[in-house]
C-alpha cells in the first residue's frame, strides 16, 4: 500500500466466538476454514456463504483450544491447553485418538506439511520438560516417535515450525532466551545448528514453502527473515515492530508474510526484499493467528476479540 492510501478493511468478518480465537487453518479447498477458541469451542466455516457448517466442544471449557491444523482433505489436529492432543475426522463428533502429553503451557504445536503423497502424519509440540520438544505421528494413534533434549540453558520452548527437509523431517524451535535450533530426526539427539537473531523470546516461526528460509517474531518488537541451507541459519533482515508479534505466515507463492500483533493490529511485509507493505486494523482485541489459504488468496486473523477477520491484499500471481 502506498503511504498516502488507506490499507483495505476486512472483506469479511466471522462472528461467533464467545471467547478469544485462538488458531485458525484453512482446508486445501481453500473455502473451509477451522478455528479454536479459549472455551474449547471448534468451529467449521464456509467462508464463501460466511456461514457456520459445525460448531462442537473439542477441549474443555476452563482449558479450550490452543492451536489446530488441518491434515489433508479430511483430518484436524487440535491442542488443548490442558495437555491433549486430538485427531479427528472432519466428518465425524468423536476423535479418533486422545493423547494427554504433559505439555501445558502455550507453545503451539506444528504439523508437517507433506509435500509428497503418503506415509505418517508428523506433529512437534512441546514436550513435559517446557524446554524440550516431542515428535508423535498423529495417523499412528498419536504415538511419540522422538523426543528433542530439552534446552534448559535456553529457557521454554516458545514456539516450533516442523517441515520436510532435503531427506528427513526437520523442526525448528524458537526459546525464550531469543536463540533458534534447527533439528533432523535421523539425529535427534544433536541439533543441526544454532542462531540468534532476537534479544527477546521467539514467539512465533514460519518457515517457507520451499524450505529455503522463514520468519520469527518476537517480544523483542523485531521481525527477523532467515535462511535455511543444508546445515546452517543465515540472517537476512530484520525489521523494528515496535510491538510485539504473536504469529507469523508466509503466503504460499513466498512473495509476501503477515504477523500478528500485540497492538491489535495485522502487518504485512515482503518476503523476498524485507518491507512493510501494509497495517491493516480491524480487532480489538491482541491477534492471535495469522494465516494463509492454500491458493494465497485470502489471509485470516484470529484475536482475543473473538472475531475472526478474513482479508484479501496483494493477489498471487496465477
Amino acid at each position: 500500500m502506498s503511504k498516502d492510501r488507506p490499507s483495505p478493511g476486512p472483506v469479511t468478518v466471522l462472528r461467533g466466538h464467545k471467547a478469544s480465537v485462538s488458531d485458525a487453518s484453512f482446508h486445501p479447498n481453500n473455502t473451509l476454514l477451522f478455528t479454536g477458541s479459549s472455551d474449547g469451542e471448534l468451529r467449521i466455516w464456509e467462508t464463501t456463504q460466511r456461514r457456520v457448517i459445525s460448531s462442537s466442544r473439542a477441549h474443555v471449557a476452563p482449558h479450550g483450544i490452543l492451536g489446530l491444523r488441518v491434515d489433508g482433505e479430511s483430518n484436524l489436529i487440535t491442542q488443548g491447553r490442558d495437555g491433549c492432543i486430538k485427531y479427528w475426522d472432519i466428518e465425524q463428533r468423536n476423535p479418533l485418538a486422545t493423547v494427554t502429553t504433559g505439555s501445558y503451557h502455550f507453545c503451539k504445536l506444528s504439523s508437517v506439511v507433506k509435500t509428497t503423497g503418503g506415509g505418517p502424519t508428523y506433529v512437534a509440540v512441546a514436550g513435559e520438560d517446557p524446554s524440550g520438544v516431542e515428535i508423535r505421528d498423529v495417523s499412528n494413534g498419536i504415538a511419540r516417535v522422538a523426543a528433542l533434549p530439552p534446552q534448559k540453558s535456553r529457557g521454554m520452548c516458545m514456539c516450533v515450525e516442523a517441515f520436510e527437509g532435503e531427506a528427513a523431517t526437520n523442526v525448528v524451535c524458537g526459546y525464550e532466551d531469543g536463540s533458534m535450533i534447527r533439528w533432523d530426526l535421523r539425529n535427534a539427539g544433536s541439533p543441526m545448528s544454532c542462531a540468534k537473531f532476537h534479544s527477546g523470546p521467539v514467539l512465533s516461526l514460519s518457515i517457507d514453502r520451499g524450505r529455503r528460509g522463514g520468519v520469527s517474531g518476537s517480544a523483542d518488537e523485531r521481525v527477523a527473515a532467515f535462511g535455511l541451507d543444508s546445515s546452517r541459519f543465515a540472517a537476512r533482515e530484520a525489521v523494528e515492530v515496535g510491538v510485539a508479534t504473536n504469529s507469523t505466515s508466509i503466503r504460499g507463492d513466498g512473495r509476501i508474510f503477515a504477523t500478528g500483533c500485540w497492538d491489535n493490529r495485522v502487518r504485512v511485509y515482503g518476503y523476498g526484499k524485507v518491507r512493510a507493505l501494509a497495517v491493516l486494523k480491524y480487532h480489538q482485541g491482541s491477534c492471535n493467528s495469522v494465516c494463509f489459504s492454500r491458493d494465497g488468496r485470502v489471509l485470516c486473523s484470529c484475536s482475543e476479540d473473538a472475531t475472526v477477520a478474513l482479508w484479501e491484499i496483494y493477489p498471487p500471481k496465477i
